[in-house]
């Protein structure tokens, strides 16, 4: 029996989890190595399933492939609605591409003044003792062949913590919050309450002088674009704001204000054709 037609939110839920559909032609089947997606013929499909009932997996495993590997091939798009009769899984890593991926963590600098007292930061240094704790957390990206900070002093002190060849990025420097820096959140909300509430609901506004969001956005786009053709572990210590704005990048989300970066926090992305967060555990060995 033929498979069913799946809905609308079903399909989506799939393009969110493997990233990559395929538009399937009747009785065709694709293997695409540079996607963890395999998409069958529905006949392959069903042979595979019922195979697997009577059999071990390695076996249905391997008439899968078989019967994929006779199909024609079929042209694969990004952002195509999943179509009926395809059964995707991960690939083994010995069928991926060989095209080597740009993995970048960012990691937000360690907590400062500015940052406890809710104020529009300065060039403050961090509170923690940044000295005594090297080489502790910050060791799991101890292989990492590129570390970067912002040109602010408090994130030149946390690189500290993870390496000694550090280079200082200006895009990766904090938004510039012009006339504000200094002046607390409760400041504002008293002297300025308006202006405050434009400035966190639009995004291209700048009433401090400085930068915007959007131009800041603008910034970081620019900057995660020269590291697309530059494969490799790149661990980049930077802003709250920076991060918010390359997870936006990222995400092609309007929820800039409901991102919270913590001290200390790291995310990574990376790129293999296009940009996607990955969220890590941590490592009790710090062998990342």
């Amino acid at each position: 029996m033929g498979a069913a037609s799946p809905s609308r939110s079903s399909c989506r839920a799939r393009e969110a989890a493997f990233g990559c559909v395929a538009v399937v032609k009747s009785g065709t089947a694709v293997h695409q190595t540079h996607c963890a997606l395999r998409v069958y013929d529905r006949y392959a499909a069903e042979r595979s399933l019922a195979s697997s009932t009577a059999a071990t997996g390695e076996r249905s495993l391997a008439s899968s492939t078989a019967a994929t590997r006779k199909a024609p091939r079929v042209r694969l798009r990004h952002n195509e609605p999943i179509v009926r009769g395809i059964v995707p899984f991960f690939i083994p890593s010995t069928e991926r591409s060989s095209v080597p991926a740009t993995r970048l963590t960012l990691i937000c600098h360690a907590r400062t003044v500015a940052q406890k007292l809710a104020r529009f930061p300065t060039n403050e240094p961090v509170e923690m003792d940044w000295q005594s704790a090297k080489g502790s957390r910050c060791r799991q990206f101890k292989r990492a062949p590129r570390l970067l900070c912002g040109p602010e002093l408090r994130t030149r002190q946390t690189a500290e913590l993870f390496g000694d060849n550090v280079e200082i990025v200006t895009a990766l420097g904090d938004c510039d919050f012009g006339r504000w820096k200094g002046t607390s959140i409760d400041d504002l909300q008293k002297s300025e309450p308006e202006t405050l509430k434009d400035w966190l609901s639009d995004p291209t506004s700048a009433p401090h002088g400085g930068e915007s969001v959007v131009q800041l956005g603008e910034r970081v786009a620019a900057w995660l674009k020269t590291l697309e053709a530059t494969p490799g572990h790149i661990v980049a210590i930077t802003h709250p704001f920076v991060i918010r704005a390359a997870l936006m990048q990222v995400l092609q989300g309007a929820a800039f204000n409901q991102i919270d970066v913590e001290p200390l926090s790291a995310i990574e992305l990376r790129f293999n054709g296009r940009w996607r967060l990955r969220l890590t555990g941590m490592d009790p060995e710090g062998a990342l």
